[in-house]
């Protein structure tokens, strides 16, 4: 259709204006156009090889950093069935990788960890952790974290994609889980009254048994007041504009503090910042 056209322009070209056709005129217009329309076919095909050797370029770029990162990456389709995953997510789930191929299902890979022992938190009972972990997968963005049956731990985040498949990324966290541990062995027997709380709205989330002890309240009523309740009310304003200086407790303010039985004791307070359970607080 195009080339067509193309000869029917030369044909207007090379007529005379008596109407006949120069056959020589005609003949070097369309060798000129055909020879013209070869090149730009060329050229084309010349841009169509390159820009497709780009993409093959980038694709193994995309490929390689795939694998290279540190964690642990597994994509799946709109049926959790596996499309694509890294070393790392296998070596992850070193005891179960061998039910990891293309088109398995996710369901189907889960079975068989539990039955390989790759999931030791699901013994004894299996398809409560089963059901469990399986709408966690389903939701549109879940996070949580898993023991490996070699004493380390990940966290695992998954996203669901637009096309509704979803990805998973596994990401070790021993040495944070190690780091918390070490904490809550020095909190947990400190002698000295500790607690920890939320940096906004100062409720308090952790507390060790010496301040249990020295305060008075329970356990369960320490962890359902904020810090402001420990302050008498005619000193909460000041204790409000000192958190809103951001600064930390350094020991040379003196606060009053109310124990369980109402009685006020006096206080150093040293503070500091640190991140609990993934949240900003103070200790």
């Amino acid at each position: 259709m195009v080339m067509g056209r193309l000869f029917e322009r030369q044909l207007a070209k090379a007529r005379r204006g008596n109407g006949e056709v120069d056959l020589d005129i005609l003949a070097r217009l369309v060798t000129a156009a055909y020879d013209d329309a070869e090149c730009d076919r060329a050229r084309t095909d010349r841009s169509v090889k390159l820009m497709a050797e780009e993409l093959e370029r980038a694709h193994a770029h995309l490929f390689d950093a795939f694998a290279a990162v540190p964690e642990g990456i597994a994509i799946f389709d709109a049926e959790d069935r596996y499309v694509l995953w890294n070393n790392k997510y296998a070596e992850m789930y070193a005891a179960s990788a061998y039910a990891l191929k293309i088109g398995a299902r996710f369901e189907e890979v889960l079975h068989a960890g539990i039955a390989a022992g790759q999931h030791p938190d699901a013994n004894s009972r299996e398809e409560e952790w089963l059901a469990t972990r399986l709408a966690r997968h389903r939701n549109q963005a879940s996070s949580h974290e898993q023991r490996l049956p070699n004493g380390r731990w990940i966290r695992v985040e998954e996203r669901r994609t637009s096309d509704g498949g979803s990805i998973g990324v596994l990401t070790d966290i021993t040495d944070l889980k190690q780091r918390e541990e070490s904490f809550r062995l020095l909190f947990d027997n400190n002698p000295v009254p500790m607690w920890v709380c939320d940096r906004d709205g100062l409720r308090v989330l952790a507390i060790n048994d010496a301040a249990v002890t020295h305060y008075g309240y329970s356990r369960e009523r320490f962890l359902s007041m904020t810090v402001f309740d420990l302050h008498p009310e005619e000193d909460r304003a000041a204790f409000l504009e000192f958190i809103r200086s951001g600064q930390p407790g350094t020991g040379d303010v003196h606060w009053r503090h109310l124990r369980a039985d109402g009685s006020a004791i006096q206080v150093v307070a040293y503070s500091r910042n640190l991140q609990y359970q993934g949240n900003a607080a103070s200790l």
